[in-house]
């Protein structure tokens, strides 16, 4: 009786690893609990069965998992971090070796179809799939509810282009490949300044986290170097609420203002209407946009309106350390990578260098996972295609590019900072 009362004790405290327990001790599916307790042997079962692995496998064979979750297709039609990943599994070996341990390495790749409902789900079905880490999650709106399911599940997650700081505040296991907003809000603004810039206008979506959020940062930001009241025009839309993409009273605030840079910090998908409608309506000044204009659909799309823009970018097809990606990449799939796929590569490099940091394979999967982390925190100075990374206090980025668009309505590397 007292080992009954202590299973259900556990069940109470653990009870999704708890639920796998019992399937494997035979409670579920025609078992029979009134022998499964008659000695202490099955208790001991139970016990080892809680701490280590074999919930999941029945050896300590060095298998190592990773998941992704991936978004396909995008925007742009495209499955772009489905193919960095298939790309990067091309040019590297099945197995890992790990302190002269050689381990086999899959990766199991899941689609979120960009719904976030399903996103955490998915998160969840790795997490029982033994899966060591999780990469993808391309956008804030899937990272967020999957961070949350894999944190507290105890199991790396490694965004890919998702930049609102709350996906990892607060989060030890979360971690984003690129720079947050509040950290591209902070270049930016930089960015401005050495132009001579006196006062900015700020034009941001209102219904998205990712542009409410980048807008705030800039507004804060710009008026903790230039003063209250310099971001003299802070203007917001709603996609659901502008008909036929008009965006024409907007726009005619922005060029009433006539501020010396306009900050839009919007997605790729509205850039080319929103940034034609403020120059049609007159504006003619400097634009300084955020990572989502690293879309080369949406700027050929803009046309001559984008042209001299500058924003941050989390990739650039010429930037030095791109090196052969890009060549291969093209080749592969007859398109031009951007910043979805060059960081979803980057991120499959940098956990098996982690992996490999972490120099051990332990039978459980719960200290492998573990052991991730504390590599994965202190990863300095890693170079990939898409750079160099410095993770911040808050897990992601701290090295940022800057791009500007030229008359091929294109984009190309222009700088990179690393902020202290």
């Amino acid at each position: 009786m007292q080992l009954i009362k202590k299973f259900i004790q556990l069940f109470l405290t653990f009870p999704c690893i708890t639920i796998h327990c019992v399937q494997c001790l035979g409670l579920i599916g025609g078992g029979s609990s009134q022998n499964l307790f008659e000695n202490v042997a099955a208790e001991e079962s139970a016990s080892r069965i809680l701490k280590d692995s074999s919930l999941f496998s029945s050896d300590c064979t060095c298998g190592i998992k990773i998941g992704v979750i991936a978004m396909s297709p995008l925007a742009d039609g495209y499955n772009r971090t489905k193919n960095a990943i298939e790309l990067w599994q091309e040019e590297n070996k099945e197995t890992l070796t790990i302190n002269d341990t050689v381990c086999d390495l899959e990766i199991i790749i899941k689609n979120s179809y960009g719904d976030a409902s399903v996103a955490p789900v998915l998160a969840k079905e790795l997490i029982e799939e033994n899966v060591v880490a999780v990469v993808g999650l391309e956008y804030s709106s899937l990272a967020f509810p999957a961070g949350e399911v894999l944190n507290s599940g105890k199991t790396p997650m490694v965004a890919t282009t998702a930049t609102n700081p709350a996906v990892t505040l607060n989060r030890p296991y979360a971690f984003i490949m690129g720079a947050g907003n509040t950290a591209m809000a902070q270049v930016l603004v930089e960015l401005g300044s050495t132009l001579q810039a006196k006062n900015a206008s700020i034009i941001y979506q209102d219904d998205l986290a990712y542009s409410a959020g980048f807008a705030k940062d800039l507004k804060d930001y710009w008026e903790s170097l230039h003063g209250t009241g310099s971001v003299v025009s802070f203007v917001a839309f709603n996609t659901s609420q502008i008909d036929g993409s008009d965006y024409k009273e907007q726009s005619a605030l922005i060029a009433e203002s006539n501020a010396d840079v306009l900050f839009v910090p919007i997605l790729d998908s509205e850039i080319p209407e929103v940034v034609n409608a403020v120059r049609d309506a007159g504006y003619d000044n400097q634009i300084l946009g955020g990572d989502a204009w690293g879309v080369e659909s949406a700027l050929q799309k803009c046309g001559k309106a984008c042209v001299g823009a500058l924003f941050t970018a989390q990739f650039v097809p010429d930037m030095p350390s791109a090196g052969s990606f890009v060549q291969t990449y093209s080749k592969k799939y007859e398109l031009v990578p951007d910043s979805r796929d060059s960081l979803a590569y980057d991120a499959m490099s940098l956990i098996t260098l982690a992996l490999q940091d972490y120099g051990k394979w332990q039978c459980s999967i719960f200290e492998n996972r573990d052991g991730l982390r504390d590599a994965l925190e202190k990863v300095q100075g890693f170079k990939g295609v898409s750079g160099e990374l410095i993770f911040d206090e808050n897990h992601s980025n701290k090295c940022i590019s800057i791009a500007r668009v030229d008359s091929s309505f294109s984009y190309f590397f222009n700088s990179t900072s690393c902020l202290a």
